[in-house]
């Protein structure tokens, strides 16, 4: 076990101490019982040099001695866990049915969380609908996201790398498909990204031209946002950007042309119960679509 972050990494040493003493008491335990289990007379030697005392100073002292360097070993870690300090980067975080909404100012993109490697990141979370929590195991705890409230936690990615992410509180039939990828980076990468999402998306040509032709012309501009276009409801994630992810459906399939072909033509397939309807194309209409989505960097 590791954490790649300054709060899991807090949390770590912790986590192997109480496993570390659990393993100590049950082998207590086991030798204890195997004693009680004795032979009649080796119990009552046992008990006559000082069974009493071994009950008190194992059933009493001991357990109050652990019990307080636990509280005092959690009072440390929670202070380093809440230290206050401004961030560097904050990022507004929504929690939908079934996926994860990033915005950084103006610019927005879904399921791929970008930081900058050794820098401390505010994430203010709410929820579009029901409570989700957010979780990244090798950064931070959960936090919850929880509708007509903001909370807030930080993270710290130490060193570069790509970190998953899940919703761990149940939110519906797809919980399991609420995924999301933590993008740890170094600053100028970071810079460069940041500046490239805020941009409204570049004109296409040639079949992409046809394909956001399709995109407006049918039920894609009733959920989505591409900006620069006329496209602008937030039903569903923002695709200004969307060839820079690396994931489609919050985690379910990887972004290539194959799967954003299959997405495009049965969601239901991949992600039952899933908001986004089947889109009515035809073989042409849909391959513009999807070369047009793939331009979208």
């Amino acid at each position: 076990m590791s954490g790649a972050g300054g709060a899991a990494g807090a949390v770590t040493p912790f986590v192997v101490l109480t496993f570390t003493i659990a393993g100590l008491v049950f082998v207590a335990v086991v030798v204890a019982l195997g004693a009680a289990l004795s032979p009649r007379d080796r119990a009552r030697s046992l008990t006559e040099r000082g069974g009493v005392r071994a009950v008190l100073v194992l059933g009493g002292i001991v357990p109050a001695i652990v019990v307080a360097a636990f509280f005092m070993l959690s009072l440390v870690v929670t202070a380093r866990l809440t230290a206050a300090r401004a961030p560097d980067v904050a990022v507004e975080v929504v929690g939908h049915q079934w996926w994860w909404e990033f915005r950084y100012g103006s610019a927005a993109t879904a399921n791929e969380l970008h930081v900058p490697v050794g820098e401390r990141v505010e994430l203010r979370l709410r929820s579009a609908d029901v409570i989700h929590s957010f979780w990244v195991p090798a950064l931070q705890g959960k936090t919850d996201a929880v509708p007509g409230q903001t909370n807030t936690m930080w993270l710290t990615a130490e060193r570069p790398g790509r970190y998953d992410g899940v919703c761990a509180e149940f939110c519906g039939v797809q919980h399991a498909w609420m995924r999301l990828v933590v993008v740890a980076e170094p600053r100028a990468v970071f810079d460069r990204w940041l500046a490239r999402q805020s941009e409204d998306r570049r004109p296409p040509s040639g079949p992409a031209a046809e394909g956001e032709r399709a995109f407006l012309g049918h039920v894609c501009v009733d959920c989505h946002t591409i900006r620069g276009t006329a496209a602008r409801a937030t039903v569903g994630p923002d695709l200004t950007h969307l060839a820079g992810r690396s994931l489609v459906g919050a985690g379910v399939l990887r972004n290539d042309p194959a799967a954003l072909r299959a997405w495009i033509d049965d969601p239901q397939h991949f992600k039952p119960g899933a908001f986004m309807p089947a889109v009515p194309l035809g073989v042409a209409e849909r391959d513009a679509l999807v070369t047009y989505l793939g331009s979208l960097e």
